[in-house]
């Protein structure tokens, strides 16, 4: 079997989409708290909001990215990595709309848009890895 034929378990695929916006969430939460920008019983209470906007943002912006790159057999490290920084830029002149892009909401999604692809990665990497080893065998 060529190696762009291994399909991700979608059980695996799905916790894998999950968990990306949950890292973000988690790291702008620490981000806040590390600055002093918020109490830290805010920033953890907030955790389960946010995570419902940024588990919507992904199902909008990040997941459609993930397929696209998959059907042109294109998801490697760089391109998501890539798509990471992208996702927060698209979502946050989704939500500023019809108002222009604030280059202040960007300092904190990108980073955490950037960890958060950078966990999807991984995730997907393994679960790519494991396949390709049950269907050697």
């Amino acid at each position: 079997m060529a190696r762009d034929d291994i399909h991700i378990p979608r059980p695996r695929l799905l916790v894998a989409f999950a968990t990306a916006p949950l890292v973000a969430v988690l790291a702008l939460a620490l981000a806040d708290i590390v600055q002093g920008r918020t109490n830290w019983r805010l920033s953890l209470g907030l955790i389960p909001i946010l995570y419902i906007f940024a588990a919507i943002s992904s199902l909008g912006v990040a997941v459609p990215a993930y397929f696209l790159l998959s059907r042109y057999r294109l998801v490697n490290f760089f391109t998501i990595f890539l798509a990471g920084l992208v996702v927060p830029v698209v979502v946050a002149a989704i939500l500023r709309l019809p108002n222009p892009l604030n280059p202040d909401d960007l300092s904190g999604m990108v980073p955490a848009g950037a960890l958060s692809a950078c966990v999807f990665w991984a995730m997907w990497r393994r679960a790519r890895m494991e396949q390709a080893g049950r269907q050697a065998h």
